[in-house]
């Protein structure tokens, strides 16, 4: 589920020596990096204060981000759903779709692996 591989901490592990900080607070945005730097930042040793600094940077960034979408274009939104209302209800289909393909995926593989005689 963490899709964790030996390149991707190799890669975390490259931008650590390269950029230090910075790399951390990038990786938090990097889909299958933020494990990955966690894991890399753990086994070169850096420090928990430059980590945590680094995390917390990021996280008031993107909260940052968020708040400025939201006061943006929330009311934008909010007034197309109220007007609109057949919209607000198809907004949880794409993830109730991949909620249920998930779910299928799931079932697939553990019945598959349950099917496979033990040697």
């Amino acid at each position: 589920a963490l899709h964790l591989t030996p390149s991707r901490v190799a890669r975390a592990q490259s931008w650590i020596a390269r950029w230090g900080p910075l790399a951390i607070v990038v990786s938090r945005y990097v889909p299958g990096l933020r494990w990955a730097m966690a894991v890399a930042c753990g086994s070169l040793g850096v420090g928990y204060r430059t980590f945590w600094f680094s995390t917390t940077i990021s996280a008031a960034i993107w909260a940052g981000l968020m708040l400025t979408l939201g006061v943006t274009v929330g009311d934008a939104v909010a007034r197309t759903i109220f007007t609109h209302a057949w919209i607000g209800l198809l907004l949880p289909l794409p993830a109730a779709i991949m909620l249920t393909i998930g779910l299928a995926r799931l079932l697939v593989r553990r019945r598959a692996v349950a099917s496979v005689p033990a040697s």
